[in-house]
């Protein structure tokens, strides 16, 4: 499937997807089908980005009108908040191998666990935002009572803090 007919065919699906009940999705879980769209397409080697390329300027106008069209009509303005995950949960996730580092995409799935879990990152969009390289929120640090290393995370500005 070329760019162009991914684009067009992509756009179709969201003005078209309902869930099970038929109702419409929220605006956050339509973009989060097109990053999932998007890690698929990465995991078999289509080096493309939906979200930036030329190629899906389309695609990304009708995903925003449809986003806008779904809260003006208050469709998904309430924030769901998940179940924290016990230690027997977590356990179980362990023990039967839904956590683990055998496979690509279950050392992906357990570096996003750990990482949401060790440094509070509350929501999908504060992972996507995390900074790597020279402007890294992530740091190896050095502890000077006992010489022990670990990671300090360091957060940027949260809609908490702006708003404050």
């Amino acid at each position: 499937m070329t760019n162009d007919q991914l684009n067009t065919v992509l756009g179709y699906f969201i003005t078209e997807v309902r869930n099970k009940k038929g109702l419409e999705y929220y605006p956050n879980t339509l973009y989060e089908l097109i990053i999932c769209i998007q890690r698929f397409l990465r995991q078999n080697d289509r080096s493309i980005s939906i979200l930036d390329d030329r190629d899906f300027s389309a695609l990304r106008s009708v995903l925003d009108s449809k986003m806008k069209e779904l809260s003006r009509n208050g469709i998904g303005l309430k924030t769901k908040k998940a179940d924290v995950i016990s230690a027997d949960q977590e356990t179980y996730m362990w023990s039967n191998n839904i956590l683990g580092t055998d496979t690509p995409k279950k050392l992906c799935d357990t570096l996003l666990y750990c990482i949401g879990l060790n440094f509070a990152l509350r929501a999908g969009q504060e992972h996507r935002n995390l900074r790597v390289g020279t402007n890294s929120q992530i740091s190896l640090k050095i502890s000077p009572t006992d010489g022990r290393k670990y990671l300090e995370y360091t957060e940027g500005v949260s809609k908490r803090i702006a708003g404050a």
